[in-house]
């Protein structure tokens, strides 16, 4: 896919049935914006401006998908959305919508348990997580992940998602999200520096950023060590892992500072003690995140939170990963996307 050079794109919205079969295309859009986030709990939220053509469309049940299209043929989808209660204003010159447009991790987040759920040690964790997925679709889960020595336990009243995340979370996975084709998905987490990176922000000709930016960079209770303590069952202790930054390079480690900074998480999940140390690492890399961050503008790209990327511009050098990004639902906008510097590039 060639993303550099003069563009000429389109954006499509897609009215779907609450199967998410294609209806045809929604009418009047005037604008709007999608937004991704690693920090929110359900990942993905927009907007949809709309001017009311009197388009017969189920708003409890209908769902939009929107795709960012190239005129040479190529195209990405931005994500799949459920309808919340549209906000109607009226004029002389005609009605007009605004309509909020959230996540279908808001599905399990809203479906909670009618009674206590209590997982199964002789079963595999995902055949909880799959069998808790039963009722959305399409599900696309990684296979892997060690057994639990112990049952999890939840209590009526508890969403879905909360129990799907913290089994996730119990064999070193990413927490479930749904990607930009609408599918629900999880796969074994790994580690920033290891992933593939899916872009590089180049200064020069080619370049399709801007090259304006801000940098962000805050020590203050940024931890250098991370301490994660599981709950113990019986006489049988708790896991214990832990992580330490000392990396010299590094403004917030123990050879930079001179001193401890030390954050603590208890009553972890974790399937062994494996789990529990690479969750520290995990847990002290986010936390690490703050010290610093870019906010660039640039052509849109079909980029996803927590994906890796290169940025080497106004003599700044790094790798990170996407921490937020905002498209706006308008041909000629730029994307806004924020990055968490994980490495020197």
């Amino acid at each position: 896919m060639s993303l550099t050079g003069h563009r000429q794109a389109s954006i499509e919205v897609i009215l779907l049935d609450s199967s998410e079969r294609e209806k045809g295309r929604l009418d009047g859009v005037e604008g709007g914006e999608v937004s991704m986030s690693a920090g929110s709990r359900l990942r993905t939220s927009g907007t949809l401006n709309l001017t009311d053509r009197g388009q017969e469309i189920d708003w409890a049940k209908d769902r939009v998908k929107i795709v960012y299209k190239l005129a040479s043929g190529e195209s990405w989808p931005l994500g799949v959305f459920l309808f919340a209660s549209p906000k109607l204003s009226y004029s002389e010159g005609g009605s007009s919508l605004q309509v909020e447009l959230i996540s279908k991790l808001s599905l399990l987040d809203g479906d909670a348990f009618v009674a206590a759920y209590q997982t199964v040690p002789s079963n595999h964790p995902l055949a909880h997580v799959r069998h808790l997925l039963t009722d959305v679709s399409p599900v696309n889960i990684a296979d892997g992940g060690p057994m639990l020595s112990s049952s999890m336990v939840w209590d009526a009243g508890t969403p879905k998602l909360t129990a799907i995340n913290d089994i996730l979370q119990a064999i070193g996975f990413w927490s479930l999200t749904v990607g930009a084709g609408g599918a629900f998905e999880a796969s074994p987490y790994v580690e920033p520096l290891r992933r593939a990176k899916v872009w590089d922000f180049v200064e020069g000709e080619n370049a399709i950023h801007l090259a304006d930016f801000t940098r962000e960079q805050d020590l203050a209770a940024i931890p250098n060590r991370y301490i994660c303590v599981s709950q113990g069952s019986g006489e049988k202790a708790g896991f214990v892992g832990y992580a330490e930054n000392r990396d010299p390079a590094s403004p917030a480690s123990y050879q930079a500072r001179g001193r401890w900074v030390s954050k603590v998480e208890t009553g972890v999940e974790a399937a062994n003690q494996q789990v529990i140390t690479d969750l520290a690492k995990r847990r002290l890399a986010a936390a690490s995140g703050a010290v610093g961050k870019i906010e660039i503008q640039h052509l849109p790209l079909p980029l996803a939170p927590n994906d890796l990327v290169g940025y080497r511009s106004g003599g700044v050098s790094v790798l990170a990963t996407v921490q937020e990004t905002r498209v706006q639902l308008e041909p000629t906008a730029l994307q806004t996307t924020i990055l968490k510097e994980v490495g020197r590039w």
